[in-house]
């Protein structure tokens, strides 16, 4: 009969040792939970501002913008911190001149009728936007000379200059279907379509829009980078955020896009709420009536009178008391959360009514029928049309502005107003030139990571675009050509600082404030939000629709009050037994080795 030897003996050994481990990795491997899977399905509902039509070339409001965003693409994107990364591109690069770019497309993705999203389609939209000079896209592609497509993958940009903000600019571009919108042979005609259904390559499909009462969006489960987790997502219409807000508070929403700072305490008491508060590219500001030739008062012509009222606004008391500290004083057409490009070092014009009296005597106005008005040398009262958006701070700040330009001289009673583009872009006496109805507006404008937008709004040449208060130097103007090709990021810094001070000198605006994002959700029924700048869903952040998904409750088990199931200590006995058998056989090896 044969006889093991010591080596095989504490093969035997080990054997048994690694059954006795395995056999217990493998039971707290089983009792471990399993990882947690977040739920599709679902619907969210989402307060907001509805859009004035699905045409993203007519649209002016941050909730047309947003929607787009929600259906259509970008060759590239933001992340969270506003880098640039991938969208229908996977890659892209510039030449050394900077005069060229080659961008890279995915296979993968489609439109929402299943036909492929090709190179075409992208060269189309460049040239189409080009053509017909559509809206604000139109700034995005003027530099542009020429866009190939070499490739079925592959476009190629070849830009008349180098730019600065190129990339910015291809991130603000959506590419279109040609073969929706290849038909069009006028400007007048693409202004005219109402782009419904929406045909994109976007996370998200359009259902059904009742304008004025909501927007219903399907989740497009083809989407090439991974369905949303919900499978609807409807944006309903509200004209005023306390009315959002008190739908958020009854469960008739889900979500409010602006939570009045008057009302957070109101929802941080909920438990089933949660508020979320972030710096905001956005800003307030009372418009200044500029317009040479407009419907303005030509004594806001005079800067003694726009340095007078700047002096007479206490920033500071109006984010304390309007805002409830959610903010702060503002300065700037760009944010102080744009840290890189916002100018800090700008020297604000004091909160001061002993001044403001003071500019407004030397330059000849006097109160000279002790009415509290004052007239300037030829009579004229300073006494302005005053009008604000249909917001309830915007309406408290503008009681307190009225009353420290009275205790100066100067009379502006508040006009709640509806449509402020009405006054601001329409032409009334059909003489194809905005007129600016308006003397005083308080008003506000959204921003982006790169002062770009912002900056172009102030140009001589937006006047009746995109521009409200029809200012234009063309000191400045020149400035902004500069910084548009100022490639180096510290040449381009020191240009835009320079614009910033011209403003502050010049006064188109009183810039009021730049508040934070406050915004709100029912966290016990959704999670998955994703934070930004500027809040959790908005025309910068569409993340958060693919996101944010239904609450799955965590099973919790029962603490143990029998004994274990049949079964549930047997890997235990099998690691002993594996135990005792190692021991013997070590024994035995140790006698083997003695013989």
């Amino acid at each position: 009969m044969s006889r093991l030897s010591g080596s095989h003996w504490r093969r035997w050994v080990v054997l048994a040792m690694v059954l006795c481990l395995g056999t217990i990795a493998v039971t707290e491997a089983a009792a471990a939970p399993a990882a947690e899977n977040k739920p599709y399905g679902g619907t969210f509902r989402w307060a907001y501002s509805g859009p004035e039509t699905m045409n993203m070339f007519v649209t002016i409001l941050e909730a047309g913008l947003m929607i787009s965003r929600l259906m259509y693409e970008s060759l590239i994107d933001y992340d969270e911190d506003f880098n640039y990364v991938p969208g229908l591109a996977t890659e892209w690069s510039a030449s050394p001149d900077g005069l060229q770019w080659t961008f890279r497309l995915t296979d993968q993705a489609k439109w929402h009728d299943g036909r492929p999203l090709t190179a075409e389609d992208v060269k189309f939209t460049f040239d189409f936007i080009k053509e017909y000079e559509l809206g604000t896209f139109a700034a995005y592609v003027d530099s542009i000379a020429e866009v190939t497509v070499p490739q079925p993958d592959t476009v190629v940009f070849r830009l008349e200059e180098p730019l600065a903000t190129f990339l910015f600019n291809i991130r603000n571009v959506l590419i279109l279907p040609k073969h929706v919108w290849g038909g069009f042979s006028s400007r007048d005609e693409v202004m005219a379509f109402p782009n419904e259904p929406v045909m994109g390559s976007g996370p998200w499909k359009f259902g059904e829009w009742k304008k004025g009462q909501f927007l219903r969006l399907v989740a497009n489960t083809e989407y090439w980078r991974g369905r949303p987790y919900l499978d609807t997502l409807v944006l309903i219409e509200f004209q005023n955020d306390e009315a959002a807000v008190q739908a958020l508070r009854a469960g008739e929403v889900d979500g409010v896009r602006e939570v009045p700072p008057s009302l957070v305490s109101r929802l941080t008491q909920d438990p089933r709420i949660k508020v979320v508060s972030v710096p905001s590219f956005w800003f307030t500001e009372v418009i200044i009536n500029s317009l040479e030739g407009g419907k303005g008062n030509p004594l806001l012509f005079d800067p003694a009178v726009r340095q007078a009222l700047a002096h007479a606004v206490d920033k500071q008391f109006l984010v304390d008391t309007v805002l409830y500290g959610y903010g702060q004083p503002g300065l700037s057409v760009i944010s102080p959360a744009n840290e890189k490009w916002f100018n800090a070092s700008l020297n604000d014009y004091p909160f001061d009514l002993d001044k403001a009296r003071a500019i407004l005597e030397a330059a000849g106005y006097l109160d000279r029928d002790a009415d509290g008005v004052r007239e300037g040398p030829r009579g004229q009262r300073l006494e302005f049309r005053f009008n604000i958006m249909s917001d309830a701070a915007a309406f408290r700040a503008a009681q307190f502005l009225s009353e420290w330009w009275a205790k100066v001289g100067i009379k502006a009673t508040p006009i709640m107003t509806e449509d402020l583009g009405a006054l601001v872009y329409v032409d009334d006496d059909g003489d194809g030139v905005v007129d600016h109805n308006f003397d005083l507006l308080i008003w506000n404008w959204s921003g982006d990571p790169d002062p770009e937008f912002n900056l172009m709004t102030m140009i001589c040449a937006q006047i009746g675009s995109w521009q409200d208060v029809g200012y234009c130097n063309p000191e400045y103007d020149q400035l902004y050509e500069e910084q548009r090709r100022a490639v180096d990021d510290a040449q381009r810094q020191r240009l835009v600082w320079r614009m910033q001070e011209l403003l502050l000198r010049d006064l188109p605006y009183i810039v009021l404030w730049s508040p934070m994002r406050v915004q709100a959700y029912r966290a016990d029924l959704f999670d998955g939000p994703v934070l930004m700048v500027d809040g959790m869903l908005s025309k910068l952040n569409v993340q958060t629709s693919r996101t944010l998904h239904l609450v799955q409750a965590p099973a919790v088990p029962e603490e143990p009050t029998a004994a274990p199931a049949a079964g549930a200590n047997l890997p235990w006995l099998v690691a002993i037994i594996a135990l005792v058998v190692a021991a013997v056989a070590l024994a035995r090896a140790r006698r083997a080795t003695t013989r």
